[in-house]
């Protein structure tokens, strides 16, 4: 499943989707969430290397994240999913700088997505549990904050 999410954009826009369909209709959120979460799904969403160690993959997820709203809109939406489980916060907490600034990112990119507004209130709340989480309020650049505000 996470080589799926990092590779090239035509494999990855349909992984994507298919994952943020299933997160839209599996009835059991919290279960699904964690078992995403276990498979780390969410590490590369966070630009954190995978596999971790020196033989890491390469990601196509930076290109697949430009292409349209409807892309960037599954990656906020399964991102919100899995952050917010004991295996995405622990990972959070281990590397805080790097998840942050993929947040703020984040965040910064969905804001021109009016057509699609989840993108911006799963992006808005991803940024909100990684500050509640890790509480790192400073990592957040000024600059990003005006742009939220």
């Amino acid at each position: 499943l996470l080589p799926l999410v990092v590779s090239p954009p035509p494999v990855s826009t349909v992984a994507l989707s298919l994952l943020e369909q299933l997160v839209d209709r599996y009835p059991h959120e919290e279960k699904l969430a964690k078992r995403l979460a276990g498979l780390h799904v969410f590490m590369p969403l966070l630009r954190l290397p995978w596999p971790v160690g020196p033989m890491a993959a390469t990601s196509h997820l930076g290109t697949t994240m430009t292409l349209s709203s409807s892309t960037r809109c599954s990656i906020a939406r399964l991102l919100r999913c899995t952050i917010d489980t004991e295996m995405g916060l622990r990972v959070a907490q281990d590397h805080p700088s790097p998840c942050v600034d993929a947040a703020v990112s984040m965040l910064l990119g969905t804001f021109a997505d009016i057509d699609r507004p989840q993108a911006v209130v799963a992006a808005t709340e991803i940024l909100g549990i990684l500050m509640e989480n890790l509480g790192c309020w400073d990592a957040v650049p000024d600059e990003a904050m005006s742009s939220v505000v």
